[in-house]
């Protein structure tokens, strides 16, 4: 399952929600950028600034640097570079809004109300519902896994030597892609195919039309800070059946 698009840049979000700059200063004023970062990657004192692994790129030396003075980072070795807001943008893969009602919530900051634009705010409808497919699709998952259907998967886990308990707290699952089940339960919750489509847990092709994209595969989903899951990741397709769909 693929994220949901958030990235958009701060320029681009701020001509559709409307924060005032007194607002956007505030909130970034109140959020010291070394210790956000600091939650993310580990990072060490180097005279005025403080240098890490990037989390942006394949770093095999700290080149991430930030620095507390200019309230900015860098990455000397892929070049990525900005504020606090732009690295939860880019590491979370929140929107500018989303990254700053993040941070304003940090800081116990009320934010005023934003005015949205009619484009805001379709994008952000769109954005809540395919978030709810993912969701969605992150239980059905999770919960096939622990069924007979989810055999090949839950003995895959327990080979890795892994607890029941550890597959409850990451929310591992399994998609056997059985007749389109999963398209079936979405379908049947509402939700249309070309958002289903969009979500990135189903393909598309003239023979089989829409179909489940994942089949005989362990899931996993990757959540971000609010505990939304933004994207399914998978592992390579377990052993043993061919694809007879």
């Amino acid at each position: 399952m693929l994220a949901v698009d958030g990235r958009e840049t701060e320029k681009e979000e701020q001509c559709t929600v409307y924060y005032s700059d007194e607002v956007i200063s505030e909130v970034t004023a109140a959020n010291d950028i070394v210790d956000v970062i600091g939650q993310y990657i580990t990072l060490k004192k180097s005279g005025s600034e403080y240098k890490g692994v990037c989390p942006f790129h394949a770093d095999k030396s700290p080149s991430f640097y930030v620095s507390p003075g200019k309230q900015l980072y860098h990455c000397f070795g892929c070049g990525e570079s900005g504020t606090v807001i732009t690295f939860l943008m880019k590491y979370e893969n929140y929107s500018f809004q989303e990254a700053l009602k993040v941070l304003a919530k940090r800081a116990g900051i009320t934010l005023p109300e934003a005015n949205y634009s009619e484009e805001a705010k379709q994008r952000a409808k769109q954005r809540d519902i395919l978030l709810a497919i993912n969701k969605e699709a992150a239980t059905y998952y999770f919960k096939l896994l622990r069924s007979p259907k989810g055999k090949k998967g839950m003995e895959y886990f327990q080979s890795r030597k892994l607890s029941m308990d550890t597959m409850n707290r990451f929310g591992l699952g399994y998609a056997d892609g059985a007749n389109n089940d999963c398209i079936a339960m979405l379908r049947k919750k509402g939700f249309a195919d070309d958002d289903i489509l969009a979500s990135g847990i189903a393909s598309f092709d003239e023979k089989r039309g829409l179909h489940d994209k994942f089949w005989n595969r362990v899931m996993y989903p990757i959540m971000d800070t609010t505990n939304r899951v933004r994207r399914k990741a998978q592992v390579p397709q377990l052993p043993g059946d061919a694809d007879l769909r």
